[in-house]
């Protein structure tokens, strides 16, 4: 039975790095291992699944007409409640059930939705995490990660097993602690690089300014989980001095894209399609905003989504050269989570990086790094309150909080023409998101709107 298991992990291995030796082809090369890889899926849905021959043929695709990965838009998009309603339909009949992994996501987007994964899953991420890996040359260190390790189904506990076998060191801390102990246990390790959440990340950043940590010396940091704005972004670069990148994952579409170290967002095309596409779900073109759908390649049993669009997230694609010299696709902004953006009664809409993207104006340019932390939240068509945590100094000294409250309304009702009455609050702490084991979210919206 053992030598059964060790046979399985090293053909899962020996997978995962055919996987980057093919994210490293030539772009022809490259682009015709996707073809391959994506009709050979679109193939095996289409006559292996219970969903997918009744969704193709409710909106009339002929399988004969998808002939390469350029006649994807032929196909019709799959939907948050799609995977919801059938979980278990997007799955091959010939899943190994006693092999396959278990995963949910987070429930971010409304209820936890559940996919199956097979070795194919895991020999594509981890080709993933080698590309990345070797994209910023990091050879044999110490990593930490902080982590939701509470639920052993989700895809961070899936990350930190993979892991091990690509870092003979990894340091591994639980997000759901307090935060000031995390800071703790980080300074008696000896770690190089760092992987956690965007938010976790923006909390220790503000202790490391505030005096604690000093000890610590990453040499990148590497943050997911939500959005990488340009104020957290310059945050962390400055408690840290070191520099950090955004990484995209999710539970459906696995390791999707990574920032390299000229900080353009590359897909790792060989494990996953990326498109964007608008409401109807056709294309839209090189740089246009649109919802970011994903395409699997990994040619596994388990749940593959064709044309899933239930991560819910907006962005672009863009048409440019790297000059790090990887010829992958690139995403442009990623500007967060479609439940989460901002709609005033006017037909305005905002997306939560452009929310944040004024705060981090406001910050630098008036504020002086009064503020410690904040969050967005639309009550309503007619409300956004604004809470914010000031830093200690500044409670200290007495400062006026109204002038710093009226500037911070002035701004925001100014930007948005008073479409929209804006409340703004000093608490003394912001609490977490209701999904256990999630960061705190900058932005978030109360509406109740048709999507996903």
């Amino acid at each position: 039975m053992k030598i059964r298991a060790l046979f399985r992990i090293i053909k899962i291995l020996f997978k995962g790095y055919s996987v980057f030796r093919e994210m490293n082809l030539p772009p022809k090369k490259r682009q015709a291992s996707c073809n391959k890889r994506f009709l050979k899926q679109v193939k095996t849905r289409a006559f292996q699944t219970a969903f997918y021959p009744s969704h193709f043929e409710r909106n009339k695709v002929n399988i004969e007409d998808i002939q390469s990965i350029n006649d994807i838009a032929k196909l019709p998009i799959t939907t948050k409640n799609d995977l919801r309603n059938n979980a278990e339909g997007v799955t091959c009949k010939a899943l190994n059930r006693n092999n396959a992994i278990t995963m949910a996501t987070s429930g971010s987007t409304g209820v936890p939705t559940t996919v199956y994964r097979d070795d194919s899953w895991i020999s594509g991420f981890i080709g993933s995490l080698i590309f990345c890996k070797r994209m910023h040359k990091i050879n044999s260190v110490k990593i930490g990660l902080i982590l939701d390790v509470s639920t052993q189904n989700s895809i961070e506990s899936k990350m930190i097993t993979f892991g091990k076998y690509l870092a003979k060191r990894l340091f591994i801390l639980d997000m759901n602690r307090e935060i000031s102990d995390m800071m703790d246990e980080l300074e008696k390790s000896d770690i190089n690089y760092m992987i956690t959440y965007t938010g976790v990340m923006r909390e220790l950043a503000n202790l490391r300014l505030a005096g604690r940590g000093q000890n610590l010396k990453f040499k990148k940091i590497f943050l997911s989980g939500e959005i990488l704005d340009n104020y957290t972004r310059e945050l962390v670069e400055k408690a840290f001095d070191c520099k950090c990148y955004s990484v995209y994952i999710s539970t459906e579409g696995g390791f999707i894209a990574a920032e390299c170290e000229q900080k353009q967002m590359h897909v790792f095309s060989n494990s996953v399609h990326v498109e964007i596409v608008d409401n109807d779900g056709k294309p839209v073109n090189y740089g246009e905003i649109g919802t970011i759908t994903l395409t699997g390649l990994d040619n596994g049993f388990g749940s593959k989504i064709i044309r899933y669009a239930g991560c819910a997230d907006a962005g672009s694609l863009i048409n440019v050269q790297c000059s790090c010299g990887l010829q992958t696709p690139i995403l442009g902004t990623i500007l967060g989570r479609k439940i989460d953006t901002i709609h005033l009664r006017n037909g305005q809409i905002f997306h939560p990086f452009t929310m944040t993207g004024l705060m981090e104006k406001i910050q630098r340019e008036y504020a002086n790094d009064r503020i410690r932390q904040y969050q967005i939240v639309q009550e309503s068509l007619d409300l956004i309150t604004i809470n914010l945590v000031r830093n200690t100094q500044f409670v200290k000294t007495h400062e006026n909080l109204e002038d710093l409250v009226s500037l911070i309304r002035n701004k925001y009702q100014f930007w948005v023409n008073n479409a929209i009455e804006f409340d703004v609050n000093e608490v003394v702490s912001i609490p977490k998101g209701n999904n256990i084991g999630m960061p705190t979210p900058l932005v978030i919206s109360k509406l109740q709107l048709n999507g996903a």
